[in-house]
């Protein structure tokens, strides 16, 4: 009989296997933990915080119509979604059909829609205006993300407070400490090695980067992080993953993803988390971008309609305690191009679940006339993201100051939603 011969971790294998480890975002963040925010922290805790992005410029006119309005009509005379499919919202405005899902939510008030909405830089690049919503239009690139901004003037109830279900972490969430990328919450962690490696590479974490010095005091808490990740992640992967009452995720990477995040915050004594991001990708529809009845950008909102509700049902027991947005970096052209599909604009609209909001549509409308459009093309921004944000980063996350979250910027709040109990 053949045995395995006792295992030796070495240098090498390490680094090799390290190489493809999930837990990298989180050496990267916990190597420069933030300060925490001197002013007295949340009494309790304030809402997990969930941001699904989607990349490449979501069409707000096609997804939150202004049915009322001949000139959506005129500007848009195959493209425009026919105001008796329209699902209505308030008169003015109403949701795409392939929106239906969320449109039960807005009845049941757990759904607010902020139109023309942006950022007052007006940039129509997708890495510029990225950047300006994930930094919180902060543009010193040594400066974190905001939700980072967010997570350090707040107390944590765990050394893992926040998760990108994606690969990487991306700008909003960086320099937070205790942020990680969780692409997959199953074999999550130590895919680089095989199974009787890997206490051995566990044990190996423990013991790095000993020493009485800064930098071997702040790689050590790395270190650290990363275990705790690797702990925290397999104990929510070990527990029933059937979504609650009766929800259903569709089969795709953001019904997935989404399925994840609600599997974490149902799971609290696993991970306390404080906030979640989500990118969608594929939002850039230049071409082809199909009618109100099929093809891509169709497509596109039904899968995620189909998801947020899926959320949305999975998660009601704790409702009051989640927040979600949905957001892009920037809307549309108003009018139709002619390749099929819309280009980059500047004014686009914004969604807000959860059971602390306000259901209603919010934000002023200036309207599609030749004289308000931006370059004669897009629609003009009349609500700052940072003023929805801070909001939201105020009255349910429970930070004390949402300046310091948005520093130079002076809040104007559009009420959308209740502060936490």
């Amino acid at each position: 009989m053949s045995h395995r011969p006792a295992f030796t971790l070495t240098r090498r294998r390490f680094l090799q296997g390290s190489g493809a480890l999930g837990f990298g975002g989180a050496l990267l963040a916990a190597a420069g933990p933030l300060p925490a925010h001197a002013a007295p922290g949340r009494p309790g805790r304030g809402d997990a915080l969930v941001v699904v992005f989607l990349r490449g410029g979501l069409d707000a006119l096609s997804a939150c119509v202004p049915y009322q309005e001949p000139l959506y009509f005129t500007r848009r005379p195959t493209l425009a979604v026919p105001a008796s499919r329209v699902l209505d919202l308030d008169g003015r405005f109403g949701l795409h059909p392939a929106l239906a899902p969320l449109h039960e939510i807005f009845q049941e008030g757990d759904l607010a829609v902020v139109q023309a909405v942006g950022h007052p830089a007006v940039n129509r690049s997708h890495f510029t205006a990225q950047e300006l919503w994930e930094r919180g239009f902060v543009v010193d690139p040594f400066v974190p993300g905001w939700v980072a901004r967010h997570l350090a003037g707040t107390p944590a109830d765990g050394a893992l407070r926040a998760v990108a279900s994606h690969p990487r972490l991306p700008l909003a969430l960086r320099g937070a400490s205790g942020a990680i990328a969780v692409n997959h919450v199953e074999g999550y962690g130590l895919e680089g090695f095989a199974n009787y490696e890997k206490q051995a590479v566990m044990a190996t974490l423990s013991g790095l980067y000993p020493g009485a010095d800064l930098l071997a005091e702040e790689l050590a808490t790395s270190a650290e992080l990363a275990r705790d990740a690797i702990q925290a992640v397999a104990a929510v992967d070990r527990l029933d993953d059937t979504p609650a009452h009766g929800a259903v995720y569709p089969d795709t990477t953001l019904g997935r993803r989404l399925r994840d995040v609600a599997r974490m915050l149902r799971a609290p004594q696993a991970i306390p988390l404080d906030a979640a991001w989500i990118d969608v990708p594929d939002y850039d529809t230049h071409a082809d971008q199909g009618t109100w009845k099929e093809g891509h950008l169709r497509n596109l909102l039904d899968e995620l309609a189909r998801a947020l509700h899926a959320f949305h049902t999975d998660l009601l027991d704790v409702r009051n305690e989640v927040t979600l947005v949905v957001a892009s970096e920037f809307g549309r052209q108003v009018h139709e191009n002619g390749s099929g599909g819309t280009d980059h604009g500047d004014g686009g609209c914004l969604f807000v679940m959860g059971g602390g909001v306000r259901g209603g549509v919010y934000g002023r409308w200036p309207g599609l006339a030749d004289e308000v459009l931006v370059r004669f093309s897009g629609l003009a921004v009349t609500t700052d993201f940072r003023d929805v944000l801070a909001e939201i980063v105020e009255k349910r996350l429970g930070h004390p100051d949402a300046g310091v979250v948005f520093p130079g910027h002076l809040a104007q709040p559009l009420g959308l939603v209740d502060g936490v109990a």
